[in-house]
């Protein structure tokens, strides 16, 4: 995260002295593509693709651009193409799941996920974007619930928990609350929580915002006046969130995201709190013990 500019000056270096270096203009759209400028990941990607049509890990990454800019027919040809040019290409699975999920093709969307699972079952993506979409298929609410359980049992025996607190346990102390989201910025969780941050009464609550957020924005700063404290854990590990949190003493985690973009799941398996629990952004459990 801290070194986003000297890997900008890395590939432009690369670029430089290799100028048909396919893969440097593909990793250069990357940064560019997190860093929200999608015009100059475009370029950089079509770059690619002019020096070697087939690379497939390019046409994947400019069909998700499109998704994202919604433009789906563009993004249906560029995934479609990775998938001719490498049948194998799991991640592909995945994106061709998002874009039919995003036109309410659930079954379709939970089709491609099984697809990519089934050629990478280490998959984070597709296992959560399938939990997802089945919450929209509706047809078992227990199989869905079990789904979720399974997923929740296996995804967490691959951290290390925390089993002893060092908590005040007097009743009559101040209850300290944390909120763990990627959704501190203009989005539907940040207007549901806004109220609930600024209306708590601080006496009796002390208040600690745990932020993933990639790029904050002036909803995020209005957010930040509210809690007693704000801390980003974006770019931390899961076991440095959790000792953070740990640390700070939480008796309340509330974890805002589910299996939603950004997600910060891998804290939470490591139980940094002794009463954790899923609020607000997401419709079911999710799944973790």
């Amino acid at each position: 995260i801290g070194n986003i500019e000297r890997a900008i000056v890395c590939y432009e270096l690369g670029i430089h002295f290799n100028p048909t270096c396919c893969e440097a203009y593909n990793n250069l759209g990357v940064i560019f593509k997190d860093q929200e400028n999608l015009d100059r990941a475009i370029e950089c990607y079509q770059t690619a693709l002019s020096i070697n049509p087939k690379f497939a890990q390019t046409l994947n990454n400019l069909g998700v651009i499109y998704t994202v800019q919604g433009k789906l027919d563009q993004a249906y040809k560029f995934i479609q193409e990775a998938l001719e040019t490498n049948p194998q290409y799991a991640e592909a699975y995945n994106n061709l799941g998002v874009l039919c999920r995003d036109e309410g093709r659930m079954r379709e969307a939970i089709y491609c996920y099984e697809t990519c699972l089934s050629l990478n079952k280490m998959s984070k993506n597709a296992s959560q974007n399938r939990l997802l979409a089945l919450n929209y298929v509706n047809d078992d609410n227990k199989q869905t619930f079990l789904e979720h359980k399974n997923w929740g049992e296996e995804f967490v025996k691959q951290f290390e928990q925390y089993t002893t607190f060092n908590n005040n346990m007097d009743k009559n102390k101040v209850i300290r609350i944390g909120y763990l989201s990627s959704d501190f910025f203009t989005h539907s969780v940040s207007y549901f929580i806004e109220n609930i941050l600024k209306f708590h009464n601080k006496n009796q609550f002390h208040i600690t915002c745990y932020s993933n957020v990639i790029k904050e924005d002036s909803k995020t700063e209005t957010l930040k006046q509210y809690p007693h404290s704000w801390k980003s854990v974006l770019g931390l590990s899961s076991k440095e969130a959790a000792a953070m949190i740990y640390e700070d003493n939480i008796d309340i985690l509330i974890e805002l995201t589910g299996h939603t973009a950004g997600n910060r799941l891998d804290i939470v398996a490591k139980k940094p709190a002794p009463i954790i629990i899923t609020y607000l952004g997401y419709p079911n459990t999710t799944g973790l013990p």
